[in-house]
């Protein structure tokens, strides 16, 4: 039968429907990402501390300002170094460089305490607070600077280039950091109780810097206080069952806002770094919403699933000289559990790749031998592995253990080893008797004569 150009139109165009509509919303392993197109901040990720995994990703890899983190990296320093807080420091002229408006009013010739410097430093984001610490620290802001580099690299931020405690002024070409980078140093210091407190003061008040009477320094972190932008912008952070941590927040003219925060939800804690955003025409700050949606988005999305049960049998090992069943069975060594969406299928989309390479056993076999290893898959990428090991004891037959000796082959060979022994020195007696018969002396009677 011939078919028409019409009709041969028609089904070309349905198939290209078809294709089209499968590949748009068919299942993948990408199907949990957030839209970016929400986000209005041009650098974004969302990074899983437990797992080491990035949730989300949105030019993580592009260079951004260090002024972004260079405060958390000289905090982290900075306690590194200091183990008694109560330490004093001189405020010189050569330890106030690379500042901007943000201050905590230290003056030359003042001697202030290392605690008021990384308090201020961190909840006020003053940079004549860094500035100082950085100058005590490593003797100049250029030798600090090798020292946080040298911090940055032992915690894999291999895109990050520090100039100074503050990063003011750096030239970004060739100082930078990534948001990738910014979530890692975040996830290092968030380990540390003394700055988790700390970025999560909402207000301190210095008691070795001259300041007015009463005057506190007040966190410029909007997800923790209402003080600077006020209530109707709708920053603060009111999601009662994962409260978020504040981290650090900074503002330049070169490269706009930077935000980096926390939050921990059914054991799972996430961090979430924007950067770049400006001050919108109608006087928001994206960064905060950004954050906000982002991590809420997180906590909520994924959770630890179960993808094995350490019941599951993946087979048998035939096992010799048991003194009851010839046989072990293969379980998984624990229960695998993985990070996923919540609406992971595990049937369907998790697939089991297994080996077991031991192909025999000998009694007896202890609980848990390790005989094998499985991996858990989800889109081709493993999620979750173990080893395969023997379920129960397997205790051993006296018995058949003594047949086996008794028959086995090294009793054979040792039996026919001694057996050719035998015959060796049987033959050995035998020449040697031989060769005595022939040399021993003959004796003939002799008549006596009377």
């Amino acid at each position: 039968m011939k078919i028409s150009r019409y009709t041969a139109k028609t089904v070309s165009c349905l198939l290209c429907m078809l294709l089209l509509f499968f590949s748009v919303f068919a299942p993948c392993a990408n199907a949990a990402m957030y839209d970016k197109e929400k986000i209005a901040s041009p650098y974004a990720v969302v990074y899983n501390v437990e797992n080491g995994t990035f949730i989300f990703e949105d030019n993580a890899d592009a260079y951004i300002s260090t002024e972004s983190v260079a405060k958390l990296m000289t905090a982290i320093l900075a306690l590194e170094h200091y183990p008694d807080l109560s330490a004093e420091l001189e405020v010189t002229n050569n330890s106030l460089q690379n500042l901007d408006k943000f201050r905590a009013g230290v003056k030359i010739g003042e001697t202030v305490s290392v605690k008021d410097l990384i308090y201020t430093m961190l909840i006020g984001n003053c940079t004549d607070s860094a500035s100082v610490l950085a100058h005590h620290i490593g003797g100049s802001q250029g030798a600090f600077g090798k020292m946080m580099n040298a911090k940055a690299a032992q915690l894999g931020m291999e895109s990050t280039t520090f100039a100074s405690a503050t990063g003011v002024g750096a030239d970004i070409e060739h100082y930078h950091t990534t948001v990738r980078d910014g979530v890692l140093l975040a996830a290092y210091a968030m380990q540390i109780p003394r700055i988790v407190e700390i970025v999560n003061t909402v207000k301190y008040q210095p008691t070795s810097i001259d300041r007015p009477i009463n005057e506190t320094v007040r966190t410029r972190n909007a997800l923790l206080s209402t003080f600077i932008y006020g209530p109707e912008k709708g920053y603060l952070w009111t999601a009662k069952e994962y409260p978020a941590n504040g981290v650090c927040v900074n503002y330049s003219e070169e490269s706009g806002y930077s935000l980096i925060s926390s939050t921990t939800y059914r054991s799972l804690t996430y961090i979430c770094m924007c950067s770049g955003a400006y001050e919108t025409s109608d006087g928001k700050i994206s960064v905060y919403n950004d954050v906000k949606k982002l991590l809420s988005w997180a906590a909520k999305e994924y959770e630890t699933t179960k993808v094995l049960d350490k019941s599951q049998i993946f087979g048998e090992i035939p096992v010799k000289l048991s003194g009851g069943s010839n046989f072990v069975v293969v379980v998984p060594e624990d229960n695998l559990y993985a990070f996923l969406p919540h609406d992971t299928d595990v049937a369907s989309e998790v697939t089991q790749e297994f080996e077991i390479t031991t192909k025999e056993l000998t009694a007896p076999v202890e609980k848990g031998t390790v005989v094998g290893k499985i991996r858990l898959l989800r889109g081709g990428t493993e999620i979750a592995s173990c080893n395969l090991v023997t379920k129960l004891y397997v205790e051993k037959s006296e018995t058949l253990a003594f047949a086996a000796a008794l028959f086995g082959p090294e009793m054979i060979i040792g039996i026919s080893v001694l057996a050719l022994a035998a015959c060796l020195f049987g033959i050995i007696r035998f020449f040697v008797f031989l060769k005595m018969a022939k040399t021993a002396p003959r004796y003939r009677g002799k008549k006596s004569s009377k």
